[in-house]
C-alpha cells in the first residue's frame, strides 16, 4: 500500500499542475466560471481523474510509435479539457494546445534528464523517494510556469476568434519539425546513449522555432482581421455620420419650409372664402406635419436622430420614451454621437422586434448630467438572455462575423473620452450605460 501511495505522487502533482497551467494559460488570473449543466467541479474531477491515468502509463512506449501514440493522447485529452471545460471553440482549442504541449514537454523532458544524467535520480524508477519526487515537481511546475508567463505576453485575450482552414494546415506544418526532434532515435539509426544532451538543446531551440511560427501567424491573421474590423467600423461610423448630415439639412429646408407655409396658411384663413379653402388648408398641413421635428432636445443633431428613430417605431408599435437634455452633448464630436445613439437605438429597435405580439415594447432613453459627468442609460425589452462571455453580450444575429460592430463601436466612442460603458439584464430588461466626464480631461483623444 506504502509502495502504490508513493508511486501515485508524481501522476496527481504533474496533473494538478497540468490543469493549473492549461487554465492559467487561457485566462491567466482572471476569475473563470465554466458554462454548462454539468457543475464545474464534476467536470473538473471528470478530467482529474483522466489525467492521473494517463499519468500511471505516461512511460510506456517511451519510444519510436508508442512515443508518438502517447503523445497524441495526451494531446487528445489536452484538447477535451479546452472544448469540454475551458469553453474554447474548437480550432482555437487546437492552437491553444499545441502552445501548450510543446513548451510543457521541452520543460518536463529537459527536467526529467537533467535530474537522471547529473543527479542519477530516475524519476520513472521504482526505488524514487518521496523528497525526490517533490524535487521534481517543484522544479518541473516552476520552469513550465516561467515559460508560460513569457508566451502568455504574446497572445490574445479575445477568446472567441477563431482559425481558417489555412492558419491549421500552417500549425501542423510548424509543429512537423518538433515532432521529428521529439524521437530523434525512430527516424535515425542511433542508440539512446550516442543521443546526447545536444538533443534535448536541439529540441528545445526547434520547440522555440514552431512556437514562434505558430503565435507569429495567428497573430499576424489576427491583427490583420482586427485591422479589417476595425475599417468596417470607421466605415459605417462615416456612412452614419454622412447620413445625418444629410438628413439635417432636408429636416433645416423643411422647417424653412413649414415656417413660411404656416405664414401662408394663416393668411388663407383670413380669407373671405369657402369649405373647399378649409379643406385645402388642412390637407398642407397634414402634409407638413411629418416633416416637424418631435423633438427639441437643445442639440439638433440628436433632434434628427430621435426624430428619425420615433418615426422607426411607430411604424414597428414600440414606445419609444426619452427624457434628453441636449446641452450636456456637446461634450461629443458629431460623428461619436451619431455613433453612439445611433447604434445604441438600432440594437433596442431590433431587440424590441424580437418580442412576440401582446408583449410589451418599450425604449427608454436617458441623457442627463450628474456630478461633472454625462450620463446616458437606455432600457429596452428583450426576448431572452443574452451570452455574455468575457464581460460583453454576443451577437444573436446569424451572420455574427459581419455584426456586433454595434456594442464595440460604442465603447470605443465612449473610451476615446475616457468614459465607461456597462451592459447588464435586469429581469427582461437590457440595459445600457454610459458615463463620459464632462471635464477638459474628457477631451478626445486621438
Amino acid at each position: 500500500m506504502a509502495v502504490w501511495l508513493k508511486s501515485m505522487v508524481i501522476p496527481v502533482g504533474l496533473t494538478a499542475a497540468e490543469l493549473f497551467l492549461l487554465r492559467y494559460l487561457v485566462y491567466g488570473k482572471k476569475r473563470y466560471k465554466r458554462s454548462g449543466t454539468l457543475p464545474s467541479q464534476v467536470v473538473l474531477a471528470v478530467f482529474f481523474c483522466v489525467g492521473v491515468f494517463l499519468q500511471v502509463s505516461r512511460f510506456w512506449g517511451s519510444s519510436g510509435m508508442g512515443s508518438y501514440l502517447k503523445i497524441l493522447v495526451k494531446a487528445a485529452y489536452y484538447y477535451l479539457i479546452l472544448t469540454g471545460y475551458l469553453n474554447i471553440n474548437r480550432r482555437l482549442a487546437f492552437y491553444y494546445l499545441v502552445i501548450f504541449y510543446i513548451p510543457v514537454d521541452v520543460c518536463d523532458l529537459a527536467v526529467f534528464v537533467t535530474m537522471l544524467r547529473n543527479w542519477g535520480i530516475d524519476v520513472s524508477g521504482s526505488g524514487l523517494m518521496p523528497g525526490q519526487a517533490f524535487i521534481y515537481l517543484w522544479i518541473s511546475f516552476l520552469l513550465r510556469l516561467l515559460v508560460l508567463s513569457v508566451i502568455r505576453r504574446f497572445m490574445d485575450e479575445n477568446h472567441q476568434r477563431s482559425l481558417s482552414g489555412m492558419q491549421m494546415i500552417l500549425i501542423v506544418i510548424a509543429v512537423l519539425p518538433f515532432l521529428y526532434m521529439r524521437d530523434l532515435g525512430f527516424w535515425l539509426p542511433l542508440s539512446n546513449d550516442e543521443i546526447g544532451s545536444w538533443s534535448l538543446i536541439f529540441l528545445g531551440v526547434t520547440g522555440v522555432i514552431s512556437l514562434l511560427l505558430v503565435i507569429g501567424n495567428e497573430r499576424m491573421v489576427y491583427y490583420h482581421i482586427q485591422r479589417n474590423e476595425l475599417l468596417k467600423m470607421q466605415h459605417l461610423i462615416h456612412h452614419q455620420h454622412e447620413q445625418y448630415e444629410l438628413r439635417r439639412e432636408a429636416v433645416d429646408l423643411v422647417n424653412q419650409k413649414y415656417h413660411d407655409m404656416r405664414h401662408q396658411l394663416m393668411g388663407i384663413l383670413g380669407m373671405d372664402d369657402v369649405k373647399e379653402i378649409h379643406r385645402y388648408v388642412d390637407s398642407l398641413r397634414c402634409e407638413i406635419t411629418p416633416f416637424e421635428s418631435f423633438f427639441r432636445t437643445g442639440n439638433q443633431l440628436m433632434d434628427i436622430i430621435l426624430s428619425e428613430k420615433a418615426r422607426e417605431c411607430a411604424g414597428k408599435n414600440i414606445q419609444l420614451v426619452p427624457t434628453v437634455d441636449g446641452s450636456v452633448l456637446s461634450v461629443l464630436e458629431a460623428a461619436d454621437l451619431c455613433t453612439i445613439f445611433g447604434n445604441a437605438l438600432d440594437n433596442a429597435i431590433e431587440s424590441c422586434e424580437k418580442l412576440p405580439e401582446g408583449r410589451s415594447r418599450r425604449i427608454t432613453l436617458k441623457v442627463y448630467a450628474v456630478r461633472g459627468f454625462l450620463g446616458i442609460c437606455l432600457e429596452n425589452s428583450c426576448i431572452r438572455r443574452m451570452r455574455r462571455e468575457e464581460g460583453h453580450f454576443l451577437t444573436t444575429k446569424d451572420d455574427a462575423e459581419n455584426h456586433g460592430f454595434g456594442l464595440k463601436g460604442i465603447r470605443q466612442a465612449v473610451e476615446k473620452y475616457q468614459g465607461v460603458m456597462e451592459t447588464e439584464i435586469q429581469g427582461s430588461e437590457f440595459v445600457l450605460t454610459l458615463l463620459i466626464p464632462l471635464t477638459e480631461d474628457s477631451a478626445p483623444s486621438s
